[in-house]
């Protein structure tokens, strides 16, 4: 087993009673179950913030899993769940969001598969030029309504017998 494939499957863990600051970078998956400020970056792994895991950081990964409070931008290559207990205050950006019921989540989520690192789902749309909405077709001019042409001088009333502006027709647009 090479050092990669080692690095691919262990699990780097950050405990309950651990606080970092600073950046964390690697290439391992991490579990954060204490407290992160700064940033971390893990760009071919999993990071998964426990029940107790509170981070202010923006976090990078390949997966990301929320399962306690987050403060920051979460990138994730593949994708971003937030359990039932996590907590979220900052954007989203994934080709793939998971917020599980339950969650709390405050920010924008952003599935843009350019920005977050590849997604099929991007290329299908390209090719059914579904990409991009249809432009709305212009509207014309704006018609105004006139009084009907009145046949007694009896009060105009709609037909629930209110009085009012009742008896205006809208004249038909010529054709084109």
């Amino acid at each position: 087993m090479s050092i990669s494939d080692k690095a691919a499957t262990s699990k780097a863990i950050i405990g309950p009673s651990l606080h970092v600051e600073g950046t964390i970078t690697g290439d391992e998956s991490l579990v954060i179950e204490g407290r992160v400020d700064g940033s971390v970056i893990v760009q071919n792994a999993e990071v998964t913030i426990g029940k107790e895991g509170v981070v202010r950081a923006d976090v990078q990964a390949k997966k990301i899993r929320v399962d306690g409070e987050v403060r920051g931008e979460l990138r994730g290559t593949e994708v971003v769940k937030v359990g039932p207990s996590g907590t979220v205050i900052g954007d989203i950006r994934s080709p793939r969001v998971m917020l599980q019921d339950g969650c709390q989540f405050k920010g924008l989520v952003d599935m843009d598969y350019k920005e977050a690192g590849g997604n099929p789902i991007g290329h299908v749309a390209a090719e059914r030029n579904l990409a991009k909405p249809p432009a709305p077709k212009p509207m014309g001019k704006p018609t105004r309504l006139s009084p009907a042409p009145s046949t007694s001088d009896a009060p105009k009333t709609d037909h629930l017998g209110r009085a009012g502006n009742a008896g205006l027709v809208m004249p038909v647009p010529p054709k084109r």
